[in-house]
């Protein structure tokens, strides 16, 4: 949340700061585009922007039921009518090699220690 609340807008005021009725669907879809963006301007962040907008839908829900009175009657939730970007092809193909290389990885891993504890096991029952 956190995150969420430093962001800044075009006159410099933090969102946390704002009153909750200046988040429209617009405002709603401009964040979104924010948070997939990494520090090279690059929209490479897909799942935290998939997790900010789950968090932003969910508070809204919570904190409107307990005050309804600061929610503008017109304006809906706009979190769920954010549509998620998808990834290039070439970035899926890319993140699908680095989760194949991780998998292949731990998988070196996780044998290796077995054969280790094997070979411990042996060592303290010839011994």
């Amino acid at each position: 949340m956190q995150a969420i609340c430093d962001v800044r807008n075009k006159g410099g005021e933090r969102i946390g700061c704002l009153p909750i009725k200046s988040i429209t669907p617009r405002a709603a879809d401009k964040l979104y585009e924010m948070f997939i963006r990494d520090d090279a301007g690059e929209s490479t962040l897909f799942r935290r922007g998939e997790k900010f907008v789950g968090l932003c839908r969910k508070a809204w829900r919570v904190v409107r039921r307990l005050y309804p009175a600061e929610f503008a009657r017109d304006i809906p939730n706009p979190w769920p009518g954010v549509t998620p970007a998808t990834p290039s092809a070439r970035l899926r193909a890319s993140l699908r090699q680095h989760a194949n290389d991780e998998r292949t990885f731990w998988r070196t891993q996780r044998k290796q220690s077995f054969g280790m504890r094997r070979l411990a096991r042996f060592r303290t029952t010839k011994s």
